[in-house]
């Protein structure tokens, strides 16, 4: 995270200040996003949801429907670490939808600011 942050600074011609605070956040950041990981796999491993070959072939076809590409081209972009990226990208999907099928929702009333923050 700390170098995408280094890269995209320098892209904008940016100084990269490595505060303690900074690093705190990312820390913080990092963590969540470890444990959201390790949760979303403990759900899939349970709940048997996996990502299947279509499910990958779908979403090429979308993402070259979306830019334009041959779906031959698209393929061939999304080879090693980039076609994993993919993959979990659609695991996250089914799992979100999994989720929220099985979520009951509820309408309330917002209480006030001050009443929230005691």
């Amino acid at each position: 995270m700390i170098e995408q942050y280094a890269r995209l600074q320098a892209m904008l011609g940016q100084p990269v200040n490595f505060t303690d605070a900074l690093q705190e956040d990312f820390k913080q950041r990092a963590e969540r996003k470890v444990r959201a990981g390790l949760l979303f796999g403990a759900i899939a491993k349970a709940e048997n949801i996996s990502v299947t070959e279509a499910d990958v072939e779908a979403k090429l076809a979308e993402l070259a429907e979306r830019s334009g590409k041959h779906i031959a081209k698209v393929r061939a972009e999304h080879q090693g670490e980039q076609r994993r990226n993919l993959e979990l990208q659609v695991l996250e999907k089914k799992l979100l939808e999994y989720l929220v099928s099985r979520a009951t929702i509820k309408d309330a009333a917002a209480k006030p600011a001050e009443e929230t923050s005691t």
